[in-house]
Formats: C-alpha cells, structure tokens, sequence
C-alpha cells in the first residue's frame, strides 16, 4: 500500500505544502512516478522515529497528531483499530 502526498498531510494533519517539504527533505522516502508514493512502511517508519525522538511535553499541533498516529498505529498491530485520516 502506498500514499499520496495528500494522504499523508491528512494522516499527519499538517497542509500539503509540509508534506511536500517532509519528501523534498527526505525526512520521508518516497518514488517518483509523475506522482510521490510513500510506502506504508516508510510512513510508519517516520512516525515511529517521530514519536520517539519528542520528550514527553506536547509542543505543537503536528506533535499532537504524531503522538496520536503512533499510538493507534501501535495499537492496530494487536487489535482490529483502523487508522483513519480526520476530515
């Protein structure tokens, strides 16, 4: 399963300009193939990184929307919790 630079802005709650910026960057690996795809495991692995690399206190939105898209992706490997994106 692969994403859209718009689904992940949704998934992360953050504009699709930032997510734009997270790829160009190369905080998370996409293919190019006329359109950015990000791999659900290279999604996963930016948010596992993010979640573990911010201390305790919750500074921003984007924080805020890391921590949640963590816990629910740890969650869903043991339960039947679907991530789905806010809208």
């Amino acid at each position: 399963m692969a994403y859209t630079i718009k689904e992940v802005a949704s998934k992360l709650s953050i504009s699709i300009k930032s997510a734009r910026r997270l790829v160009a960057s190369g905080e998370i690996e996409a293919k190019n193939g006329g359109v950015y795809r990000i791999s659900k495991s290279d999604f996963d692995r930016y948010i596992s990184a993010q979640a573990i690399s911010k201390n305790s206190s919750v500074k921003s939105k984007r924080d805020t929307a890391l921590r949640s898209a963590y816990y629910l992706m740890t969650k869903e490997s043991t339960t039947s919790v679907k991530i789905r994106p806010c809208l």
